[in-house]
């Protein structure tokens, strides 16, 4: 096939068509390494980022001949610049004529020709719009009409005049515009007349639209910011002038307002003498079109600004411009998040261009404002297109001619000289939807079909027997997989996908099957081999006729060429093989580095012993004198030509990962089940990760064996050159120059969506397979980040910034600190300029009057800390402290002695007599349980009070302090410590993450006291706490005792939940009244046989995690819009239903109309209690009402409602406030009756 052109030259003639732009980017890649020079003709250059093709073309620009261009009108000013300077771009003499579109490869006497088939734009490679069509050969020996075409490209080109340059260059690029939105006064006013004027609203008014007009534009002179107001309050009908004088009333107005708004000082204020700024000074009142006017007029020009920078600039144009009062940027605070949000508003509107994840262009330009609410509309004021919003501008622009681009009108994959005649062409040409074909196509299609048969061509197959073959070959395509004797493997992977016929399976990708999960290389070998022995030929040649609409194996055979015989012989064992493959083996291969294939261990050894260093170097080697070489055996030949093998078919097709995540699992497709688990778990692929011990223990190995596997298995994922490279580029993508990025900036990228999860697998990833060309650190702040460089490199020069600031004569501006850190951080990235600040926070001692200015530098902060604290003489409450010394961390020597109150040892009596004394004893008692249990302060402090060994004055905030200094047992904060050991710090335990690990371990609900008793194992867990938490999501009560997850242990799954949930919001909503917990459990179970099951546990569990319900203390449910769940309570039910029997009501009706409300019926004692409450009175056999009580009132009967009831598998009759409950006829099941309710419906 011509894919495999690439290895060896292409048979004279040789022409075929490809649709598929996978394959077409794939041919041209490998053309573009092959080739010594390349030329590309095209209506017009494009740039980089004008698409796939012209990208690829960019990247091997170090063998561009040039770039042919029929016209240079609609070319990029600054592509064509760089083309004319570096010599590479022609035009040619008849700029009239079209010339469509080509691109020709030459190496040495050989020429390669490929022309799209359309436009050279960003769509060309990645839709399958049309085909391209490809033909090769040596160069004396092509077509006379393609050689004539290539002679004519070449003959006709010209250098542009200077004439045709200048025209170019004089015209300005089109870029978009960004436009800031100026408010409505409308919009910003309270509700007004229709017809009222700015001098008609009140002060508070006018203030407000004076600063809807002025907001954004920063420091203003006075007069200039009045008539700007004035203009554009007249622009939207509140002002009434011909020409604004300062002694005319609107003036006046407006003067005098704005001068009273200035002195308050709410929403103006005066930067400068003379001057006025409208300002939006706290942090919500700023919108996200206002942060998007920040991100943009912070930003200068067009140069290439770092994301970090950005956000910068961004906050200081909202300090300076919309007088925004916040003194500093803090990390991830809502002025950073906004201005993030911003940016990546602008890159999806065209204002920003992102270069790699750490950089951005600005592409707008700045345009005029756009004054919304514009009613008074005059020459003025109209904006011109160039005005418009970006959005406007798109709907009002009419749609460009689409530019028509010749191709060639071939709709076949593959055609051969001899068995495509001219009349077939034409034919072809009459039903394509393209446009005519160019002159070059026509000239090319001409040519090729004119050649007469060469020895090479493929001849038409003769009718009569072979057409009775083929109709018995596409019978057998269509028998069914288990017909055949397909693995078991297969059979299941094949039912999976849905694949059940042999023509589906021969559509599959062979190399994609390969990478499928529990797919190995046994399961692919007697597949393949089951396979192309029905067929009589192979997978790839039976799936490239399947594509083309032919048979399996009616196909010619393929013209002879170095290429096919290199990936034939290359699976042939032995010497022959051996040999076969040293023979055949292209000249271009014999290139290739050793170190891109997947090379034997005992292989590679000799290599580097012989110092080789390509293919052509190894199979210089006989196969017997290979075999002599000691460590060399038969098997070490065989992994080698199956190396050789692995590579053609990776360049043939190289596998394309959606994910990095997806990359890593498919390299360890292959691996035996016991080398992947070591590498998984090494990696943290799937928790943390496990030492050698660990996995040993769990394996029933050695330490050392374990050690050897993954040795084994890393140097096997060293050898796949093909995706450390792929790393490497997506890496190197990402960054876009810069030398270190977030790992959560990292994760926005799509190719490494997630990364951020899989912190220790990436770590082990470029440690391990990159061998350190990146590298991971947690800067100071916790954050990580992916690098060039180390976290020594980090604190190096974070050491050169401290020692710098320190040699400063202060007090100084804290811009001076910024210029340091800067200057530090053009070394390493300015990404890090935020964590040297926050690393050096503590040690700027800041003018408490000005914050801007540093009058210190060191432990200034703690030194003043200590000595207040030592003034005292007595512990002082810590809103104290910060009143003097300003708010921040505490040194160590702080103590707490209750929440909130702090002091010193001196302040402890007898201090370190009572550490001595004390600590020892809380250790014993840590050790009673086994270690890794975080304990609670006050759950010690029990203990050693029932011990006898604390004073009453001592609380377990005096304890807190005593383990705290120690040294002897690790602090989490929030009062809870853990026994120190194992060298790793202790995280403190969040309840919900604890107990969500034990039901995740236990694989099945618990109990709750077994969940409990498990979670007391690990920390101090309230039982009230635990109650709390656990009647929330992700867990669910299952039962009166049982606890589980809602995703896990629900039946049905969440697609249960939501029906059931679905259902009860429903009812609730026709009803208007609430549902009890018995009421909702029925209408539940009545949904389908799966939710016939659930208890009303599990019900009311499920509901109370649903954000649209509400659900009150006695769990009766409503809708989270309504004032209270709308369900009576008993005792107030059991008054109504006395009430509406007249007063007197017989015990059993009573219990039984409750039982069938609320699920069971309360005993006579009970119903005595609730009667009281009431007012009413439990004589005999009846309930009635109290002589004392007044009379009970009816409220009036709602009539029910007359629409249909939600949808479910049994309606809830609803019956009317103070009604009987009403019983659906038929039902199998009793229905649920609606509680009555006092509040109306909604």
């Amino acid at each position: 096939m011509f894919g495999n052109g690439h290895q060896g030259a292409i048979g004279l003639g040789r022409l075929e068509v490809i649709a598929d732009p996978s394959k077409v980017r794939v041919l041209l890649e490998d053309w573009l390494e092959w080739c010594e020079q390349f030329h590309v003709a095209v209506e017009a250059p494009r740039g980089e980022d004008d698409g796939e093709l012209w990208k690829l073309v960019f990247e091997n620009a170090d063998c561009l001949g040039a770039i042919h261009a029929s016209r240079l009108q609609d070319a990029e000013p600054a592509l064509v610049r760089v083309l004319q300077e570096s010599g590479r771009l022609r035009v040619f003499a008849d700029p009239a004529e079209a010339r469509g579109n080509l691109l020709w490869f030459v190496r040495g006497v050989e020429t390669r020709v490929a022309w799209p088939g359309g436009a050279v734009d960003d769509e060309l490679l990645s839709s399958s719009r049309a085909p391209w069509v490809f033909l090769g050969g040596a160069t004396a020996e092509l077509p006379a009409g393609m050689a004539q075409v290539l002679a004519a490209l070449r003959s006709d080109a010209r250098r542009p005049t200077d004439e045709e340059l200048e025209e170019v260059f004089a015209r300005k690029e089109a870029r978009p515009v960004f436009q800031r939105e100026v408010q409505s006064v409308r919009d910003v006013l309270p509700v007004t007349s229709g017809d009222a004027t700015f001098v008609d609203l009140d002060e508070e008014a006018r203030e407000l639209a004076l600063w809807s007009t002025l907001v954004g534009e920063g420091t203003l002179d006075l007069e200039r910011a009045i008539r700007l107001a004035a203009e554009r309050l007249r622009a939207q009908g509140w002002l009434e002038y011909q020409q604004l004088r300062q002694a005319s009333e609107n003036y006046r107005t407006i003067e005098e307002c704005l001068l009273s708004a200035r002195r308050r000082g709410a929403r103006f204020d005066r930067p400068r003498s003379g001057h006025i700024r409208a300002i939006a000074a706290d942090v919500t009142a700023l919108t996200a079109a206002d942060w998007r006017d920040c991100v943009m007029g912070g930003i200068a020009g067009e140069e290439r600004i770092h994301r970090s920078q950005a956000i910068r600039q961004a906050f200081q144009y909202a300090q300076e411009v919309y007088g925004l009062r916040m003194q500093r940027l803090r990390t991830e605070g809502r002025p950073e998040r906004a201005i993030k949000s911003a940016i990546n508003s602008c890159v999806r509107q065209g204002y920003l261009q992102r270069d790699g994840a750490a950089y951005l262009i600005r592409r707008a330009e700045h345009g005029k404002p756009l004054l919304r609410g514009v009613i008074d509309v005059t020459e003025r004021d109209v904006p011109t297109p160039s005005e418009a919003s970006p959005d406007a501008r798109a709907v009002e622009a009419p749609a460009a001619a689409e530019p028509q681009h010749e191709h060639a009108p071939v709709t076949v994959e593959s055609v051969a000289p001899s068995t495509a005649p001219a009349e077939g062409a034409a034919e072809g040409a009459a039903t394509s939807e393209t446009t005519a074909p160019s002159e070059v196509t026509a000239a090319v299609t001409a040519a090729v079909t004119a050649e007469p048969p060469s020895e090479t061509t493929a001849v038409a197959a003769p009718e009569g027997p072979e057409e009775e073959s083929g109709q018995q070959r596409a019978a057998l395509l269509d028998r069914k997989l288990f017909e055949l004797e397909f693995p078991t493997r297969t059979l299941n992977w094949a039912e999976r996908k849905g694949i059940t016929t042999i023509a589906e399976l021969v559509a599959f990708d062979p190399d994609a099957f390969a990478q499928e999960r529990n797919v190995g290389r046994l399961t692919v070998r007697q597949t393949r081999a089951a396979l192309e022995e029905a067929l009589g030929t192979t997978w790839e040649r039976a799936r490239a006729a399947l594509a083309s609409g032919a048979p399996a194996g009616d196909e010619p055979e393929p013209p002879s060429s170095e290429g096919s015989v290199e990936e034939e012989t290359a699976t042939v064992g032995g010497a022959a093989g051996w040999a076969s493959c040293a023979r055949t083996l292209g000249d271009r291969l014999r290139e290739v580095p050793l170190e891109e294939l997947e090379l034997p261990a005992r292989m590679r050894t000799f290599a580097a012993e012989q110092g080789l260093t390509t293919v052509g170097q190894l199979l210089a080697f006989g196969y017997e004198d290979l075999r002599a070489r000691p460590n060399l055996g038969r098997k070490s030949l065989s992994d080698t030509l199956d190396a050789i093998q692995d590579y053609l078919s990776q360049r043939e097709a190289p596998a394309q990962y959606a994910t990095f995540l997806d990359s890593w699992r498919a390299q360890l497709t292959n691996l035996k089940p016991v080398h992947r688990l070591v590498v998984s778990r090494r990696a943290g692929a799937h928790g943390p990760r496990e030492t050698l011990e660990e996995i040993a223990g769990m394996l029933g190995l050695t330490r050392e064996r374990v050690r050897q596997i993954e040795g084994r298995v890393v140097e096997r994922l060293q050898q796949k050159a093909r995706w450390r490279s792929a790393l490497l580029r997506r890496l190197g993508a990402a960054f876009g120059g810069a030398r270190a990025l977030p790992l959560t900036l990292l994760a926005e990228e799509p190719w490494w969506q997630g990364i951020d999860q899989q912190v220790a697998l990436l770590g082990y990833v470029l440690r391990h397979v990159l061998r350190g060309d990146y590298q991971l650190f947690e800067a100071p702040s916790g954050a990580t980040y992916v690098a060039l460089f180390s976290r020594d490199a980090f604190d190096a020069a974070l050491a050169s910034a401290k020692t710098r600031i320190e040699h400063l004569e202060f007090p100084v501006a804290y811009d001076a600190v910024l210029d340091i850190l800067r200057d530090e951080c053009d070394a390493l990235d300015p990404s890090l300029l935020d964590e040297m600040e926050g690393a050096l926070q503590e040690l700027l001692l800041l003018d408490e009057r000005d914050p801007t200015q540093v009058n210190g530098f060191g432990r200034y902060r703690d030194a003043a800390v200590i000595a207040f604290l030592n003034a005292q003489d007595e512990p002082v409450p810590v809103s104290l402290l910060e009143e003097k010394v300003g708010r921040g961390g505490l040194p160590d020597e702080v103590l707490y002695f209750k929440r909130g109150v702090v002091g010193l040892k001196k302040h402890f009596p007898d201090f370190d007599d009572w550490a001595e004394r004390l600590v020892p004893a809380v250790v014993d008692v840590m050790n009673q349980l086994p270690a890794g249990r975080q304990w609670l302060v006050p759950e010690l402090h029990e203990e050693l009070r029932a011990r006898e060994l604390l004073p009453d004055w001592m609380g377990h905030w005096h304890l807190a302090s005593l383990l705290r200094s120690s040294g002897r047992v690790e602090y989490l904060g929030r009062l809870r410590v853990a026994l120190r050991g194992g060298g790793q710090q202790q995280e403190r335990l969040r309840f919900e993450d604890l107990f969500l690990e034990l039901l995740e371990d236990a694989g099945s609900p618990l109990p709750f006291d077994e969940l409990l008793r498990q979670a007391r194992t690990r920390s101090d867990v309230r039982e009230e706490t635990a109650k709390i938490l656990l009647n929330q999501a992700p867990f669910v009560r299952l039962d009166e005792a049982r606890i589980g997850l809602v995703e896990r242990d629900i039946p049905g799954g969440p697609e249960a939940v939501a029906v059931a949930v679905d259902a009860v919001a429903a009812h609730l909503a026709q009803t208007q009244r609430g549902l009890t917990p018995h009421q909702a459990t029925l209408l539940v179970q009545r949904l389908s046989e799966v939710h016939a099951g659930w208890s009303r546990q599990l019900v009311v569990s499920l509901l109370r995690s649903e954000a649209s319900l509400r659900i009150d203390r006695s769990k009766n449910i409503g809708l989270d819009e309504w004032d209270d769940s709308r369900c009576p309570t008993r005792a107030e039910f059991l008054r109504r239903e006395v009430a509406r029997a007249g007063g007197q009501l017989a015990i059993d009706q009573a219990q039984a109309r409750m039982a069938e409300l609320y699920g069971r019926a309360p005993d006579r004692g009970q119903l005595g209690a609730l009667a009281a409450e009431v007012g009413l009175q439990l004589t005999g056999t009846e309930l009635t009402h109290s002589p004392d009580a007044a009379p009970a009132t009816t409220p009036p009967v709602a009539a029910p409602p007359t629409d249909a009831p939600p949808a479910a598998a049994q309606p809830v009759a609803a019956p009317p406030a103070d009604a009987q409950p009403v019983t659906a006829q038929p039902a199998t099941t009793p229905p649920v009756a609606a509680a009555p309710t006092d509040a109306p419906p909604a």
